[in-house]
Formats: structure tokens, C-alpha cells, sequence
């Protein structure tokens, strides 16, 4: 009875040791996020968390907008890295629309609890009477700032427009909300924003459009069809957090500026980085050039025997002054004296050697001439 009772006491013991680890990891992850979002590190913004260069090319490469809901919110995407209620969970993004015409108005609002919403981002499309298309992308200003507007330029016609173009159209309004979401639908936990940042790479830079930036906006009815559907109830509840707020302190006035000045510190570096590599290179170079000071012992190279100075290593003299020699090293300007010692051995085999070769056949041929 004792043995089940411990058995029993020790199981509960270990699930509340577990329990407890968990709760605490979650509130870290949570606080981990919170300040991901509420407070900035270096440059680090909450408008970081979206790229809206990334949301263009997934739109444009989708067959209609249910499909592009699906792929903006795909686990194995990424392209949505907001959590604005810090719940430790990426916001589900539903997309809403409203069409008068031939302009469009699709609306991305972020889904944080029951019966509240958050507008991201809209997407502005339309055609003129002369079937030129334009799009822009234009950032919320409680997210991005004020009048943060993309404008992307394609060298393709986007799947999409066929899409809106077509006859019998009817507006998309997305039929999930908190708690109901699609069957293939997969929440997971915020990146980090250098990790965000990596990932979303990938696909502006395999883009096939560029991006430019505008001014303002094209068509004169986006205000009025966009409050139609337009939901601010996390603004509302949350002021302190606009962007506004979050960078009061920076002279900033959109998420643009951040961009700028990121890019103008990025060619500032590629250019250190070129200075230095060319110093480097053009400090070896020179010190290759430059000759070694050794300290080399004077190595004598015998001239005539009437003259007073008998050059040495390169750079160096000998000035025969009595028994004594005087070194001269013309690289350090020092003179120092030096006894030079004469191997008289070597000075005399040099001497039998001279007379061997006076001694040799030219003589005997000369002989030889006269007796003949």
C-alpha cells in the first residue's frame, strides 16, 4: 500500500515539475516576443515582421485570393512574422476585399481574438480606360508609417490579373476568424527579425519585379472603399504602440527611412571593407619591395692591389687604412672598424696559379716556332 502511495505521490510530482517547466518557458518565449515587438533593438521595428516586397510577389503569383490567403499565412513560406497580441503565436492574416469597377481594394488584417482585428496592409489595383494596370502596396499607418507605398514594376503579366479581369467575378471575404481557421493551417512561433529577414530574402531576391517606392496614392476612392472594411480595433485599444509612438524619439517617418539609412550603411561598409582590403594589399606589396636589413659579414672581393677601396656586399666599403680596415655600410650610415685577416696561403696559391697558366701553350707553341 505504501509502495503504490509513493509510486502515485512521485508521478504527480514529476507532471508538475514538467508542467511548471513548460508555463515557464512559455512566459519566457512570450516576454522574448514582447520585445521583439514593443521595444526596438538597434534598427528593429514591429514593420520589420512583415516584408511587404515578399507579400507583392506571393500575390502576384497567386491563382486568386483565397489562394493567396493560404500562401501568405503557409508554415513552410514564412512570409507573416507579426504577433501583435504577444501571444507567442504568428498572426493569423485574413483578406478581406471591396471592388467598385475596375478598382480593387484587398485589405490584409491581422486576426488576434475574437471579434478583433488589425489592418496590415492593403493592395490597391486597378486598370485605367486604356487597360494600363497599376498596383501599389500600401502599409498601414499604424504598422509602417505614413504613406509607406510600394509600387512594383513587372516584366511578366502576374497569374492574378486574370483573376480579377474575368466576367462573372465575385469579391473575396475570408470566412475564418479567431479559433476557425482552414484544415491546412499551421501556427508557429515568430522568428527572430535577423532570422525573418534571411528568410524573406529568398524571394525578393529571386523576384522577377522590381520595386519602387511612391509618393501617394493613385486612385482617389482607395479611402473611401477601404474604411468600408477596414478594422482598427488593436489600434484603438493600443495607441501607445503606432509607429508614431514606437519611434518618437528618431526623425522618422516611415518604415522607408529605416530602409535608407540601412542601405546607406551597408554601402558605407562594402567601402571600408574595399579601403582596407587595397591597404592590406599595397602593405604587402611594399614590404615585399623593400629590402631586409641582415646583418651579413663583409665578404671581401679582392681588386688591384694599389687601390684604397675594395667594394663588399651591396651597399657596403672597405677604406684600407693601414693594418686596420674601416667597414662602410651605406644603408645605416655606420662606420665601424674591422681587422681584416689575409690568408697567405691562399695568396700564394693564388700566385702559383697565375703562373701556370703564363707557363702554358702559348710558350710551348713559340718554341716549337722558332725550332721549326
Amino acid at each position: 500500500m505504501k509502495k503504490t502511495y509513493f509510486k502515485t505521490l512521485g508521478i504527480i510530482l514529476v507532471v508538475l515539475f514538467l508542467y511548471s517547466c513548460g508555463t515557464t518557458s512559455t512566459r519566457y518565449q512570450s516576454n522574448k516576443v514582447q520585445k521583439g515587438v514593443e521595444v526596438e533593438v538597434g534598427n528593429e521595428d514591429i514593420s520589420y515582421n512583415l516584408d511587404l516586397r515578399a507579400v507583392v510577389d506571393v500575390f502576384a503569383n497567386s491563382r486568386n485570393l483565397e489562394d493567396f490567403e493560404r500562401r501568405i499565412n503557409g508554415y513552410d513560406r514564412r512570409i507573416n512574422n507579426l504577433d501583435l497580441n504577444n501571444d507567442g503565436q504568428v498572426d493569423y492574416l485574413r483578406v478581406v476585399e471591396l471592388n467598385e469597377g475596375y478598382t480593387h481594394v484587398v485589405i490584409l488584417q491581422a486576426v488576434l481574438g475574437r471579434n478583433i482585428y488589425q489592418d496590415v496592409a492593403s493592395i490597391l489595383l486597378g486598370r485605367s480606360q486604356k487597360s494600363t494596370v497599376y498596383l501599389q502596396v500600401i502599409g498601414d499607418p499604424y504598422i509602417y508609417g505614413s504613406n509607406y507605398i510600394i509600387e512594383p514594376i513587372f516584366g511578366y503579366m502576374p497569374p492574378i490579373f486574370s483573376f480579377f479581369w474575368r466576367n462573372n467575378y465575385t469579391a473575396w471575404n475570408s470566412p475564418y476568424y479567431w479559433g476557425y481557421y482552414p484544415n491546412n493551417y499551421k501556427t508557429y512561433r515568430p522568428y527572430s527579425i535577423n532570422d525573418y529577414n534571411k528568410n524573406i530574402g529568398v524571394y525578393i531576391d529571386n523576384s522577377r519585379m522590381n520595386y519602387n517606392y511612391g509618393s501617394q496614392i493613385r486612385n482617389q476612392n482607395y479611402d473611401k472603399m477601404r474604411k468600408t472594411l477596414s478594422r482598427r480595433d488593436y489600434e484603438i485599444s493600443n495607441p501607445n504602440r503606432s509607429f508614431s509612438a514606437r519611434n518618437q524619439n528618431r526623425s522618422v517617418v516611415n518604415k522607408r527611412d529605416f530602409e535608407r539609412r540601412s542601405s546607406a550603411s551597408t554601402i558605407r561598409k562594402d567601402v571600408d571593407d574595399k579601403d582596407n582590403t587595397r591597404r592590406q594589399s599595397s602593405r604587402v606589396t611594399n614590404t615585399r619591395q623593400q629590402p631586409k636589413n641582415r646583418d651579413y659579414a663583409p665578404t671581401v672581393v679582392r681588386g688591384r692591389r694599389d687601390s684604397n677601396v675594395v667594394r663588399v656586399q651591396k651597399g657596403e666599403q672597405i677604406d684600407r687604412r693601414g693594418s686596420r680596415d674601416v667597414v662602410v655600410n651605406r644603408n645605416s650610415d655606420e662606420v665601424t672598424r674591422k681587422s681584416v685577416k689575409r690568408n697567405k696561403t691562399s695568396v700564394r696559391s693564388t700566385r702559383k696559379n697565375r703562373n701556370r697558366i703564363y707557363s702554358d701553350s702559348p710558350r710551348r707553341s713559340r718554341s716549337s716556332s722558332r725550332t721549326r
